[in-house]
C-alpha cells in the first residue's frame, strides 16, 4: 500500500494566549496542537519551534531579544507537544514562531506562522529569577511597608519536576514575629509541595506541606541576618504556587488566635492592640479574646488592608 500525503500539519490550539493578549499567569509550559503528529527531530530544530523575548528596550525585533529556553517533554507521536519553561516567563513581550524547519512524519513544511502576546507581572509579587536552585542563588524577597507597622513579602514560582527546587531568601531581626503563608492558584487535589525555612546560621526552623498547597504558620525570629526558603515536590505536582511572609514591628502583635495584649494610654484613657493576620481561604476566621469588659465600656473596631 502507497498513501501519498502533500497535506502540510496546522497548528489547532495552545494553552498560550492568543495573538496580542496579554496575560498575568505564571506560564511555566505550554502546549502545541497539530492537525496530525510531527517528526520528533524537527521539534527541537532552531528552525522548528522557538520563543523570543523583548529584551531591555521591550521591544521585539531590535536585535536585543532574549532566545528563552524551551525544554520538550516527552513525546508519544500524538497531535500534542508540550514544553516546559524554568522559573516561567517574567513580565515582558514574547513571540512563538513556528519555523519552515517544523514538519511531520513524511517531511511536509507548515507556512511558518508568529504569535505575540504579553506577560504581565502580579501586583505585589516578586518572581523568581532563576537559576534559583541552591542557597547561595535565592531570589530574594521584598518587604513593602502599610499600615505602619506591618510588612508584607510575597513571591510566586514554578516547579517543573521532582528534580527541581527553589530557594527563597528574606531579611529577619531576632524577636521579630513572622506569618508564612503558601497557596497554589485553584487549590487543586494533591498539589501540596514541601517548604523548609532556615536561619542565618543554618538552625531549622520549621518544614510545612499540605493536601492542596495551603500552609499557615507563624513563628519568632530566633535571630537577626537572612533566612532561607527552600520548595520543592512534596506530592507529583508541577506548576505556580505563590507564598508570602508576613512580618510586624511593635506595637503591632501577630495573634493568630487568642488574646492580644492591650496597651493603655493614659492621655486618651483607653486600652489599645493593633493586631495582623490574614485571612487566606473562603471560611477561614480569627478569633481574638479582650478579656473582661464591664457595662458601660465601648469598644472600638478598626480594620486596615494593606497597602
Amino acid at each position: 500500500i502507497r498513501l501519498t500525503d502533500n497535506v502540510a500539519p496546522r497548528l489547532v490550539s495552545t494553552t498560550l494566549p492568543a495573538e496580542g493578549q496579554s496575560t498575568s499567569s505564571l506560564i511555566a509550559g505550554f502546549t502545541l496542537t497539530f492537525t496530525e503528529p510531527l517528526d520528533p527531530t524537527t521539534l527541537t530544530s532552531s528552525t522548528g519551534i522557538s520563543l523570543l523575548g523583548a529584551g531591555p528596550d521591550g521591544v521585539l525585533g531590535n536585535g536585543d531579544d532574549v532566545t528563552v529556553a524551551l525544554t520538550l517533554r516527552s513525546y508519544d507521536g500524538g497531535t500534542t507537544v508540550g514544553f516546559d519553561i524554568a522559573g516561567g516567563l517574567g513580565a515582558g513581550r514574547y513571540r512563538l514562531t513556528l519555523g519552515t524547519g517544523l514538519a511531520d512524519r513524511v517531511g511536509n513544511h507548515p507556512v511558518a506562522s508568529t504569535r505575540t502576546f504579553d506577560v504581565v507581572a502580579l501586583p505585589g509579587y516578586t518572581s523568581e529569577a532563576e537559576p534559583n536552585n541552591t542557597s547561595t542563588l535565592a531570589t530574594p524577597l521584598t518587604f513593602v511597608e502599610g499600615p505602619p507597622g506591618l510588612r508584607i513579602a510575597a513571591g510566586r514560582g514554578s516547579i517543573s519536576s521532582y528534580l527541581d527546587t527553589d530557594y527563597w531568601s528574606f531579611a529577619g531581626t531576632a524577636g521579630q514575629e513572622i506569618e508564612f503563608a503558601t497557596e497554589n492558584p485553584g487549590d487543586p487535589s494533591y498539589t501540596g509541595l514541601q517548604y523548609q525555612i532556615t536561619g542565618p546560621d543554618g538552625s531549622y526552623l520549621g518544614s510545612y506541606s499540605s493536601y492542596e498547597g495551603r500552609n499557615e504558620a507563624s513563628f519568632v525570629l530566633p535571630a537577626t541576618g537572612t533566612y532561607l526558603i527552600r520548595v520543592s515536590q512534596y506530592y507529583t505536582y508541577t506548576g505556580e504556587y505563590r507564598l508570602r511572609v508576613l512580618a510586624v514591628v511593635p506595637p503591632v502583635q501577630l495573634v493568630v488566635s487568642g488574646t492580644p495584649e492591650l496597651l493603655p494610654d493614659s492621655t486618651a484613657k483607653v486600652l489599645t492592640a493593633t493586631i495582623a493576620g490574614a485571612v487566606t481561604r473562603t471560611g477561614q476566621a480569627d478569633s481574638f479574646a479582650l478579656g473582661a469588659v464591664d457595662v458601660g465600656q465601648q469598644v472600638q473596631l478598626t480594620i486596615a488592608r494593606p497597602a
